[in-house]
């Protein structure tokens, strides 16, 4: 196709209205800039000032809330602290009176020892009545803390220690 043709083309195809002219539009032009009233670093120390002064009023604010949670807290660690007292001092004592209870029963109960060798008999009653009657020539019973007692089967002997310095033997049979 050579370019006459496509003229042609064109002209057959495009429409017979007249071209309307442009119409001129008013440009909006950019804002002026002016002088600021103040300097940029005058508003920004400004700021900043502020926010420094909201800071420390959080502070305080803060150290002052702390307080009040460390005295509250102090408060409660102490009630808790009293409460585990009086658990503590009441379980204590229940427990004594336990072991007490106990120990009276276990005082409680009979209890009779013998020995018994080459058809002889000897009670631990009788060793100990024996014993209290030799002592009680020069001594007081009151000054007996500790008694052990050892009987001797082939001498018929028994030997008692007192309070664990004094040795006395008494032969039994």
């Amino acid at each position: 196709m050579n370019i006459k043709t496509k003229a042609q083309d064109l002209e057959k195809n495009a429409s017979t209205k007249p071209v309307e002219p442009l119409e001129k539009k008013p440009v909006k032009k950019a804002p002026r800039v002016t002088k600021a009233s103040k300097p940029i670093k005058e508003i920004v120390d400004s700021s900043l000032n502020i926010s420094k002064e909201n800071i420390k009023k959080n502070i305080n604010d803060l150290k002052e809330a702390a307080t009040g949670v460390s005295k509250t807290t102090a408060k409660r660690v102490k009630k808790v602290s009293d409460n585990a007292k009086k658990t503590i001092s009441k379980t204590s004592d229940d427990l004594a009176k336990a072991v007490k209870t106990n120990i009276a029963n276990i005082k409680g109960f009979d209890k009779k020892f013998y020995i018994e060798y080459s058809g002889n008999q000897v009670s631990e009653d009788e060793l100990i009545d024996k014993f209290k009657f030799k002592w009680l020539e020069s001594h007081d019973l009151s000054e007996i803390k500790d008694l052990k007692v050892y009987y001797k089967v082939e001498e018929d002997t028994a030997y008692y220690i007192v309070n664990n310095k004094i040795n006395l033997s008494i032969k039994i049979i």
